[in-house]
C-alpha cells in the first residue's frame, strides 16, 4: 500500500521553505487569510524524493498532491484553505491508522481492480462511506415500498369489508355507497386515478368525467367522517352562455339520473331571473325515495353552472 501521509511531508516542506525564505522585516497583513503552522522544528530535513526542490518548491508540489487528492475523492474541485486541507488530510490519515482500514483497502481493490500501489489513501475510505450510504438508501427504500405495500393491502381490506355491509343505490357514483369511511372513499377514488383535495367537511375532485361531462364533485361526510352526499358542479361560463350551453349540461344531467332513478317527482322552468346567488333553482328533482337528488342551475360570481345535489 503506498501512503507517504503527505500532511506530514506538508509540515517538513513548510519549515524547510520557512528556514531558507529571507527574514521579512514585517509580518504582511494579507498573509495571514489562508495560514496556518504546520511544522515548528527547524531541524527536519525532507525526505529523499524531494533532495533538489527548494523548501517553497516542496511545500508547492505537496500541496498541489494533496489538492489533487482532496478532488478526487470529495469530489470538490474548489480551491479550499490550506487551513482546511489539513484538516482533512489530518481525518483522513486517522482513519487510515484504523484496525478496519486494511479490510476496506482490499474491498475496495477487490471491487475496482486497481492495482494496490496506485491506490490513493482516502480513495478504500470514501468508497466505503458510499457503500454504506448505498446500503443505508437501499434498505429505506425497500422499507418505504414494503410500507406501501402494506398500507394498499390494509386500505383494500378496508373497502372490502364496508362494503360487504353497504347497500348501493341507483344514484350511487362510482359506485360508492353512502355510509363509508373518507380513506376508503379515497381508496376508490384513487384507484379510478381520481385526485382529491383533503377539506374539513368533504373530498374535492376536479377535472372527473361523468358521462359526457366533465365535471368538478365534492364527497361530503358527517361528523363521523361517514359519506351522506354528493354534489356536481360544471364549468361556470357567463350569462351569454347561459341558454346556449349552461342548460344543456344541466338537459344532460337531469337525463343520466332519469336514466337511473325514472322520471322525475317534479319539473321546473327557470327563467335567467330566478337564478340567484347561493341557492339552487331546481329544474328537476327526485323525493319518493332516498337518496333525494336536485339537479338545477346556480350563480357565483356572475357566472352560471348546472349543478346537482344528491342527499342520502
Amino acid at each position: 500500500m503506498r501512503n507517504f501521509c503527505l500532511t506530514l511531508l506538508l509540515c517538513a516542506a513548510a519549515a524547510a521553505a520557512a528556514q531558507n525564505a529571507p527574514k521579512p522585516a514585517a509580518p504582511a497583513p494579507a498573509a495571514a487569510a489562508d495560514s496556518v503552522t504546520l511544522f515548528d522544528s527547524t531541524t527536519f530535513k525532507l525526505p529523499a524524493a524531494f533532495a533538489g526542490l527548494s523548501g517553497r518548491e516542496a511545500v508547492d508540489t505537496l500541496e498541489a498532491i494533496l489538492r489533487k487528492d482532496y478532488a478526487l475523492c470529495t469530489g470538490d474541485e474548489t480551491r479550499v484553505s490550506r487551513d482546511q486541507l489539513v484538516r482533512w488530510k489530518t481525518r483522513i490519515d486517522s482513519l487510515v491508522m484504523d484496525r478496519g482500514y486494511k479490510q476496506k483497502f482490499d474491498r475496495f481493490v477487490a471491487a475496482t481492480g486497481i492495482k494496490a500501489h496506485m491506490v490513493r489513501p482516502c480513495e478504500p475510505i470514501v468508497f466505503h462511506e458510499r457503500q454504506n450510504r448505498l446500503e443505508r438508501e437501499t434498505d429505506s427504500l425497500i422499507a418505504a415500498q414494503k410500507a406501501a405495500r402494506d398500507k394498499a393491502y390494509s386500505d383494500s381490506m378496508t373497502v372490502i369489508h364496508e362494503l360487504k355491509k353497504l347497500k348501493n343505490t341507483p344514484a350511487d357514483i362510482l359506485d360508492i355507497p353512502a355510509g363509508m369511511s373518507r380513506g376508503a372513499v379515497q381508496t376508490i377514488l384513487s384507484r379510478h386515478r381520481i385526485k382529491t383535495t383533503n377539506m374539513p367537511r368533504y373530498l374535492q375532485a376536479d377535472n372527473v368525467k361523468f358521462d359526457s361531462l366533465v365535471v368538478t364533485i365534492a364527497f361530503y361526510f358527517d361528523d363521523e367522517d361517514r359519506y351522506n352526499g354528493y354534489e356536481i358542479e360544471t364549468e361556470a361560463l357567463k350569462a351569454e352562455r347561459l341558454d346556449k350551453t349552461v342548460r344543456g349540461w344541466a338537459e344532460l344531467l337531469a337525463a343520466a339520473y332519469e336514466k337511473r332513478l325514472g322520471p322525475p317527482s317534479g319539473v321546473k322552468r327557470v327563467g335567467f331571473n330566478d337564478i340567484k346567488p347561493g341557492s339552487l333553482s331546481i329544474l328537476g328533482k327526485w323525493e319518493k325515495d332516498r337518496p333525494k337528488v336536485l339537479i338545477g342551475l346556480a350563480t357565483s360570481n356572475y357566472l352560471y353552472y348546472a349543478k346537482v345535489m344528491v342527499n342520502y
